[in-house]
């Protein structure tokens, strides 16, 4: 399984994740794609686990970084700038991780969820150390979860903003500080 995933992330950032194919994919493994089904139940399934990959590295570049006395405002800005440098750095990755598919009902699965959570943890844990009262936080963790993402999207080629890695990190520093004074409203 985890060749059939690192196969599609390979094609993913070669190819864009529209012209990726069950038939691209086994073939760069060997596999027929019934074989490769008979591990996902459809290309989306595929994708699903390709985008855990991404949240995963995220978390672990998040979670190198919380070291040392760094304040939790500079840590959550230099957080934001690595979602920032996975975005532009794998552009590509970064459309399959807003593009696809979830199966089924919609929900994420719990696989995915939980590392979705992961993050905003990480998230959380910084705003423990700015904000009075913990009743919010995990709430505000999610919101700066998703602005982070949001100036991510705006990143990509072809979206608005697109000219210098300057104008993409001020917008991140705004974005995130925004949401830390709003955090320390309560």
């Amino acid at each position: 399984m985890r060749l059939a995933v690192d196969a599609t992330g390979a094609l993913v950032d070669e190819l864009g994740y529209q012209a990726v194919t069950a038939r691209a994919i086994a073939g760069r493994i060997g596999y027929t794609p019934g074989t490769l089904y008979s591990h996902f139940s459809n290309l989306d399934d595929v994708f699903l686990h390709v985008n855990l990959m991404s949240l995963k590295q995220l978390r672990l570049d998040w979670g190198q970084l919380i070291t040392g006395d760094r304040s939790p405002e500079e840590l959550l800005r230099t957080m934001g700038h690595a979602y920032l440098r996975f975005a532009t750095e794998r552009p590509r990755r970064f459309e399959l991780l807003i593009h696809a598919q979830v199966p089924g009902s919609g929900a994420l699965p719990g696989y995915v969820q939980q590392n979705v959570d992961q993050l905003k943890r990480l998230i959380a844990s910084q705003l423990l150390r700015i904000q009075l009262d913990p009743a919010g936080v995990e709430e505000n963790a999610g919101a700066v979860l998703a602005a982070m993402h949001g100036v991510c999207v705006l990143a990509l080629p072809g979206q608005l903003l697109t000219a210098t890695w300057c104008a993409q990190d001020a917008t991140m520093d705004f974005v995130v500080t925004g949401c830390i004074e709003r955090a320390r409203e309560g």
